[in-house]
């Protein structure tokens, strides 16, 4: 077997993607020079060759094995690689508390808590493999039971692992069905922050989101599922703006894919920051990860029926991107792009 060439760990945020599209992402490689390495199964996952629909699945490692007549190549680009430190594990921010529920400030950088795909993967294993989620970290903070266990946690809905803000978990299984329900028939208030490249159209965005547009992201197909926001513009400056989204729907990404069809993708997005099979748009965020703050979050408490309402601000990375983006380039005349079709693309 030849030697490996180039080696990767997917990240909790990376799970689900196309491994063909992974890939060349993470290697900086061709969608050519990829095919290529499928085709003479050169890439593995652990000691089994993969193909290019595999899913990524977050743990897991991917190994490229080189061609002998790149490995002397391939060995000098190795010795200059050093691994990152491994990142300090985020403080959790409890906003809210009561015997039946709790609030959570979630820091950009986690994972809500685990996917199918994880569990199916390393079952009971995935809290030694994985990074912990914020579903692992905050029985911790919360006072024991009677019996001295520690408390089991609910989560009722997730944001990306980017994200950050306001997440409510159930305390109990009643209180964890009540909360389900009313995300299901939408009946809970939850508005986001977010910086964008470009301005968007202010108003009401409907269209229908699919799993795959073609090219192994989520998009808009008249087939897909109903996804709503409301958009609303706070600032707006020479390349971009700082908006306010209220959602009716909480598909997956919803926001992300709806501003990314509008050619205004969020500041840091590397995923729907490009129009089909096309290339990304420019950033001069500088924006190390998707500028999006889950801000606001109410619903009626499930013991109570009493309307309850948090509210959050950005974070500090935020606010620099914000600020950089004040003090940009001299104002062009605003532009406003239009929303994308109906239930289209």
């Amino acid at each position: 077997m030849n030697p490996i060439a180039w080696r990767a760990t997917v990240s909790a945020g990376e799970g689900g993607q196309k491994l063909d599209i992974w890939i060349a992402t993470k290697a900086r490689l061709t969608k050519n020079a990829v095919q290529v390495a499928f085709k003479e199964k050169r890439i593995q996952q652990g000691k089994q060759t993969v193909k290019p629909e595999t899913l990524t699945v977050p743990g897991q490692v991917v190994l490229l094995m080189a061609r002998k007549d790149v490995l002397a190549q391939a060995k000098r680009e190795e010795q200059k690689t050093n691994p990152p430190p491994p990142k300090p594990i985020p403080i959790l921010k409890i906003v809210y508390q009561d015997k039946n529920l709790v609030i959570v400030e979630k820091p950009a950088g986690l994972t809500t808590n685990r996917n199918a795909a994880e569990v199916k993967a390393f079952g009971h294993r995935a809290k030694k493999f994985l990074p912990p989620t914020v579903a692992d970290l905050l029985p911790p903070y919360l006072p024991r039971l009677r019996d001295g266990r520690t408390c089991q946690v609910f989560p009722i809905h997730r944001t990306d692992n980017e994200t950050s803000g306001l997440l409510v978990f159930a305390l109990d299984s009643t209180t964890a069905k009540i909360l389900a329900k009313a995300f299901k028939e939408h009946a809970v208030d939850r508005c986001y922050i977010a910086l964008t490249r470009n301005i968007p159209k202010p108003g009401r965005i409907e269209t229908r989101l699919i799993d795959d547009r073609g090219d192994g992201r989520r998009g808009s197909a008249p087939d897909g599922e109903p996804a709503i926001t409301h958009v609303e513009i706070v600032e707006s400056h020479a390349w971009g703006a700082m908006i306010r989204c209220t959602l009716e729907t909480g598909r997956t990404h919803q926001v992300r894919i709806h501003l990314g069809e509008m050619g205004t993708p969020l500041c840091g997005e590397t995923i729907y920051d490009r129009p089909l099979h096309g290339k990304p748009l420019p950033d001069p965020s500088q924006a190390s990860r998707i500028m999006l703050h889950s801000a606001r979050l109410g619903f009626h408490h499930p013991a109570t029926g009493k309307k309850v309402l948090w509210e959050s601000n950005p974070p500090a990375d935020f606010q620099e991107v914000l600020e950089r983006m004040r003090k940009g380039p001299a104002p062009k005349p605003v532009r406003i792009l239009t929303k994308p079709k109906k239930a289209g693309r």
